[in-house]
């Protein structure tokens, strides 16, 4: 009965969201804001539709930068800004990445984008790379509330107005759904976009020092084309090369070892979901030893250095030598799932925190 009481005087909450929810660069961001539309208990949750946002609680802006909070730096309302990427500059170490996505992977024919539009959004990713943290924290500390996924980035922001939020998936999807042992070669796997900064050219050269009669490689890329196939063909022809793939729980559950090299912090949304995907269905992973990594797996996977071929190598052909450390690393990163990365606990602290920002406002 009191039950019943609390959830008739309980107050019912609208919400604008902004963002860029269309460029599929940011998958990561997509799937996490859909999921938060779809679940958070809240009235109504419009999109993009500015002509709310005098009707609202409060506004939500999500993004993979900082542009949006001098965007919508004069918009009335109470705002709270979703931080979903690393945004600490990493200057000249992001040309090499440039470089080569654009002598390997960029193929004009399957772009998505306009020619003028994708040089207009390398030119502001450069020089969003270039702007210096201060100004970026500037502008960040002048919203309400900045949602960082995590304690690396908040701590680096400094912000007076930082609150943590851990991204998370769902874990009963994501699952280890392997039934009985499988015979035969050992499936090792990427899956990600065809990006420099995502390690693609590493894990090639590392695929391609692997033993064919011992190893089945396979690459799961979101955007397939001639150029970057023929590249990876070259490199090694035994290389299976996927493109979008509709059941990808079940591609991860075929994967013996799973090998995402991130380069740098700009390698991904600030908790990759591909890497926490693959950690919740169990399985062992080799990534890379950077600080927000390290946040998110830490001893539930085998570390190595970033741009390190030979690193990517050993720790593959050491995996393979031993069925019982990938299952140990498997059971470990599961755990570390379920316990932080949950979406039903991202939700929750969504919802506290609108009902916490909401009751503010009004004193």
């Amino acid at each position: 009965m009191i039950k019943q009481e609390e959830n008739k005087n309980k107050r019912k909450i609208k919400i604008l969201y902004l963002g860029n929810f269309s460029d599929p660069k940011y998958e990561g961001l997509m799937t996490i804001v859909n999921s938060l539309k779809s679940h958070l208990k809240v009235d109504k949750i419009y999109v993009n539709d500015i002509s709310k946002a005098n009707e609202v609680d409060l506004i939500n802006i999500h993004s993979s930068g900082f542009y949006e909070s001098i965007k919508f730096l004069r918009m009335k309302g109470v705002k709270i800004y979703s931080l979903h990427a690393n945004i600490i500059p990493l200057y000249f170490m992001r040309l090499l990445d440039y470089i080569q996505w654009v002598s390997f992977v960029y193929n004009k024919k399957s772009d998505y984008l306009p020619l003028h539009y994708r040089v207009i959004k390398i030119c502001a990713n450069i020089v969003s790379n270039f702007t210096p943290i201060f100004i970026k924290r500037f502008f960040l500390n002048k919203i309400n509330v900045v949602v960082i996924p995590n304690t690396w980035l908040l701590n680096k922001l400094k912000l007076n107005n930082g609150y943590l939020i851990r991204q998370g998936i769902d874990i009963q999807k994501f699952r280890n759904t392997r039934t009985k042992k499988r015979r035969g070669k050992l499936i090792v796997s990427y899956f990600g976009h065809p990006d420099p900064e995502k390690g693609i050219f590493e894990v090639i050269s590392s695929f391609s020092k692997l033993q064919n009669n011992f190893f089945e490689k396979r690459m799961f890329l979101t955007e397939k084309n001639p150029k970057i196939e023929n590249y990876i063909n070259k490199k090694d022809e035994s290389i299976k090369v996927f493109g979008f793939v509709n059941n990808i729980v079940n591609e991860y559950n075929n994967s013996d070892i799973i090998v995402l090299p991130y380069r740098h912090s700009l390698g991904g949304i600030s908790t990759p979901l591909v890497l926490i995907e693959a950690m919740a269905c169990e399985k062992a992973i080799i990534t890379t030893n950077l600080p927000h990594l390290q946040e998110i797996c830490g001893d539930a996977v085998v570390y190595v250095k970033p741009y390190s071929v030979k690193d990517i190598t050993k720790a593959i052909e050491s995996l393979a030598r031993n069925s019982e450390i990938r299952k140990k690393l498997g059971r470990g990163a599961r755990e570390k799932i379920v316990k932080h990365y949950n979406q039903e606990k991202m939700f929750h602290e969504y919802e506290k925190l609108y009902e916490k920002v909401i009751v503010s406002s009004q004193q």
